[in-house]
Parts: structure tokens; sequence; C-alpha cells
């Protein structure tokens, strides 16, 4: 089909399983826990066999958690997503384990944008002629390590939600904390993602 690039949608959380230094850069080693962040590394993988043998060029953007407008509260949602909806019918958040869990997360539209970019993206500037998976993987995130409980706690103050959070047993194969290097991506993609309170408000103001 001639196609001459592909943008993989990866994952920063899932790929690493618990990080030997943070935050994680794109060469930290592998080491999945569940089988989505193994399904990934597949994929990524199969994308770099695919440069080797045919010369596909392809960018995998490796997310962080992502959030915001028009996320479903339902199903597989996003915790934010989840929090918001519970809190604006007056329900308590639920929370997995102590809350001192960290992630890195990343407003929807920061996403976007750095699809567009890889599109278009010189790949030169990530590494001419890669030598593994990790030279044309992006990580899209903040840089910024926020906790469940932190993250509760700010999604309550901005919704003047009175009520405590509830803490139920921890669920296995979760990291327990990471946020990661966004280097490359702020370098590589000239990327400025939103902070968390910015993203936080536009999310909070979309389900009103």
């Amino acid at each position: 089909n001639k196609v001459r690039r592909f943008i993989f949608a990866s994952t920063g959380g899932a790929l690493y399983g618990e990080p030997e230094k943070l935050p994680v850069s794109e060469d930290h080693p592998k080491r999945p826990i569940s089988q989505y962040g193994l399904a990934k590394w597949t994929v990524e993988q199969y994308l770099f066999l695919a440069y080797q043998q045919r010369g596909l060029e392809y960018v995998a953007l490796r997310y962080g958690n992502v959030y915001g407008p028009r996320q479903d509260a339902e199903g597989e949602a996003g915790v934010i997503a989840i929090f918001i909806d519970r809190m604006k019918k007056g329900l308590a958040p639920q929370i997995y384990g102590d809350g001192e869990q960290t992630r890195d997360y990343v407003y929807v539209g920061d996403v976007a944008e750095a699809n567009g970019r890889a599109i278009f993206l010189d790949l030169r500037k990530l590494r001419p002629n890669p030598k593994s998976p990790d030279d044309w993987s992006v990580h899209v995130a903040t840089g910024e390590e926020v906790s469940v409980n932190t993250l509760a706690e700010k999604i309550g103050t901005a919704m003047q939600f009175r009520g405590e959070s509830v803490y139920l047993p921890a669920r296995t194969g979760e990291v327990e904390k990471i946020y990661l290097d966004i280097r490359k991506s702020r370098d590589g993609f000239t990327l400025r993602p939103r902070t968390l309170a910015k993203g936080l408000g536009e999310t909070i103001l979309s389900f009103h």
C-alpha cells in the first residue's frame, strides 16, 4: 500500500515494570508485568524489524496516562475521568491500594499534537539509522510524578468536593511508581505539554 510511515500508540507506563530509576528514559530495560505492556513492546519490536527488513519508517509514541474532555468514565476509562464523574455525582473517589502509587498524566490535546508532529518529523532528530526499537520511540508525557492521593485531592479541591476517598484492596499487575523522562519529545518534537493543573481545569469544565 506504499505506506511510508507508521505511527504507533504505545505505552510509557506499562513497558518497564517497576523502574530501576526515575524518571524513566526510553532505553530503560523492558520488564512488563501485564499482558497490555507486553503486547505494546511486542508491536514495537515488529516495527523495528519492519524497518530493518523493508525500510518502513515509524514512530512509537509511548504515552503516559492520557486524560481529557470527552473521556468516558465507564469501562476502561482513566482514573481522572472516573474521579470527576464520581465527585460530580456526590460520590467518593475509590482508590485501590494506599494511593501512594504514582503516574505521569498527559492531556489528550498534547497527545494529539504529538501524533501530528510525528507524521512529518525528521527522524534524524531522534536518531539516524536506529539500532534498537528505543531509537524511534518517544515518551509523550509531562515528566511530572503525581500520586493517586494527590490527584484525588487536586480534583476534589477544584470541584469543591468535601467527601473522603474510599480505599479498596490493591490490584495486581500495576506498577507502583513511575514517571517519564520527556527530554526526547521536548528536543525532537519541541513539545511543551500542559501542566496537570491546566489540563485538569479544562477536563473538569467539559464534564459540566
